[in-house]
């Protein structure tokens, strides 16, 4: 066969997958003295904006290291901007949340207006 060996490069990821994941949770077990599984819960919520901010769509498709990064940084700087301000938590989220809404909204009518889906395929 030729190409590129796509089943062992899968393998691959998945391996450095677990084994970040893995010393992830050794890291947090050793700054939080314990283990828990849910011990991450709310920085879900960042991760997601920062990826969907970042230009991937929920809906499938591609995006970029780097647009991941600068949404990244609008999430960091919007959350630290709220801490500022001595916003409570709870409306941190709904913020946080709120420029997540108006994202995929952006990402939808830019599909719409370029004709990239909604046509009943």
């Amino acid at each position: 066969r030729t190409g590129i060996p796509v089943d062992r490069h899968i393998i691959k990821l998945y391996m450095l997958s677990a084994s970040t994941a893995g010393v992830a949770g050794v890291l947090s077990t050793l700054r939080f003295t314990a283990g828990s599984a849910v011990i991450g819960d709310p920085l879900l919520l960042s991760s997601i904006a920062a990826v969907i901010i970042g230009g991937v769509s929920l809906f499938g498709g591609a995006g970029s290291i780097i647009g991941t990064v600068i949404g990244a940084l609008i999430i960091a700087v919007l959350t630290t901007g709220l801490v500022m301000l001595n916003v409570p938590a709870f409306w941190q989220f709904i913020v946080v949340g709120a420029v997540v809404i108006v994202a995929v909204l952006i990402d939808q009518s830019r599909d719409l207006i370029l004709g990239r889906r909604g046509r009943g395929t």
